[in-house]
């Protein structure tokens, strides 16, 4: 038996064997953590260039799926995001627009899309109490 696998199925007796036992295990997550580094960097560098290599058509909010079987399937996604400036300032917008679905902190963010949109098109002016900002986002599932 490993003296890793010792360190997980022992209990220590005492303060000494609880340090041994420590040590053996961090050292163990140090050499793990090093290799896997490595990975994690390289799988950074595959989906930039993935994410390069898919385009989102002029006027469309997601570009094409690739889809490999065996592999997985990637697209890319056009986001909106917003930073507030001035909270109060942005909730009187909302409330003056009948836009108060924007003001709910939750994950579902079209309503935030469709006041952009609307901001676009200028059927609504443009605040000015936040930021919009744009970006693509990457989406890789296993299959």
């Amino acid at each position: 038996m490993s003296t890793i696998q010792l360190a997980l199925e022992v209990e220590p007796e005492n303060i000494k064997e609880a340090m041994k036992q420590w040590r053996v295990l961090s050292d163990h997550i140090s050499e793990v953590e090093a290799t896997v580094s490595d990975h994690v960097a390289k799988v950074k560098e595959l989906k930039k260039y993935i994410q390069s290599a898919l385009s989102i058509a002029e006027g469309e909010l997601k570009s094409e799926t690739l889809s490999i079987p065996g592999v997985g399937t990637a697209y890319k996604k056009s986001v909106i995001a917003a930073q507030v400036n001035d909270w109060e300032m942005w909730q009187k917008y909302l409330t003056r627009h009948s836009m108060s679905t924007v003001l709910r902190h939750q994950n579902n963010i079209a309503p935030l899309q469709d006041l952009h949109e609307m901001i676009m098109k200028g059927e609504l002016p443009m605040p000015q109490s936040i930021e919009f900002t744009t970006y693509d986002k990457l989406s890789i599932r296993r299959i």
